[in-house]
């Protein structure tokens, strides 16, 4: 029931998850986001420190570059999804389409979410029990239409998506030719991604109708799926960079402490004469106070460059215990354990 990874493995599992490569379907869009959520959760109720928080930071920024640099989620790898794909490709913008969807189960429910999501206007769902149309058109903001009054709404769609467990056409030749003449002849784009078929493919001999079957859809889905296989290729070298990245920045979280305490004491005292020269020479405008300001700056950033370049460069070796040593020593560090 469970599994657990040690070291450079460990890492190397989180960011193939965030980068989807570890999914059931690659390139899966809401994993990153979970990973982010579970992030999130966790630091708000003080459940991570530096440790956690490099490691799940570099992980999501990893996710967000394989998704950027990589062609891994372009591709739709669903049938649902890939009927909204072929519907945009036939009619471009779906924003205002209005769509009629035979069919309330989950095929039915995920296809018409996609559509939604990609603006589409008006949603009719038929369904030979009304009750069921209606519980699926409460959720996802349609009208349930009971299916001897599909023609009262017909005149109003562009496209038709068919979705049924029944035996047999739904959508025939004849009732199709009536839809056409209620509609004015108008063109009209069926999507039927149901096994057995629930549409005729003889409609297509009907003037202004177009048609796509399941067959259609699973070809460009595996088609897709092929061409995200290959972009996993290019994915995985990211992910072996950033992990890589992570252990280098690892290495150095044993002298953590101490450059921390020494760049923060700089801080300090930088800011401190800072203010005193503002205070001695009230007459600088804004613009030579920044002269100045920019100047301690670099002046600090010069002098900490070599302690802790060394204490940096000691982390991990046998040296390190005495370069930090050293260091607290010349610097009279209070570091808290």
């Amino acid at each position: 029931y469970f599994y657990s990874y040690t070291g450079k493995a460990c890492i190397h599992h989180l960011f193939n998850v965030a980068a989807s490569l570890d999914s059931l379907v690659l390139g899966e869009g809401q994993i990153l986001s979970q990973v982010k959520q579970a992030y999130v959760m966790a630091h708000e109720n003080g459940a991570t420190s530096a440790i956690l928080n490099m490691l799940f930071q570099q992980a999501i920024a990893t996710g967000k570059r394989v998704r950027t640099e990589t062609h891994i989620a372009y591709n739709a790898v669903s049938v649902s999804y890939t009927a909204v794909q072929m519907a945009e490709k036939q009619l471009g913008s779906l924003s205002g389409r209005n769509l009629l969807l035979y069919g309330a189960g989950q095929m039915a429910r995920l296809t018409a979410q996609n559509f939604l999501g990609k603006g589409a206007g008006k949603l009719y769902i038929v369904n030979r029990h009304l009750e069921r149309a209606q519980e699926l058109a409460a959720d996802v903001g349609g009208q349930a239409v009971h299916y001897k009054e599909v023609q009262s709404v017909v005149s109003d769609v562009d496209i038709i998506i068919a979705s049924t467990g029944a035996p047999h056409y739904v959508i025939t030749v004849p009732r199709l030719q009536r839809f056409q003449e209620l509609r004015q002849g108008r063109p009209l784009l069926l999507i039927d991604i149901a096994v057995p078929r629930d549409v005729d493919p003889a409609v297509t001999r009907l003037p202004g109708v177009t048609l796509y079957n399941i067959d259609d859809l699973q070809e460009v889905v595996h088609d897709n799926e092929a061409t995200r296989q290959r972009e996993a290729v290019a994915a995985s070298y990211i992910v072996d960079e950033a992990v890589n990245t992570m252990i280098e920045r690892y290495q150095y979280l044993s002298v953590r402490p101490v450059v921390l305490s020494l760049s923060q004491q700089a801080e300090r005292t930088r800011r401190h004469f800072v203010k005193r020269a503002r205070n001695k020479l009230p007459e600088l405008t804004d613009d030579q106070f920044r002269v100045v300001e920019n100047l301690s700056h670099i002046l600090v950033r010069k002098i900490l460059r070599a302690p802790l370049r060394r204490t940096v460069e000691a982390a991990n070796t046998p040296d390190e215990d005495r370069v930090v040593r050293e260091l607290r020593n010349v610097f009279n560090l209070d570091i808290k354990e």
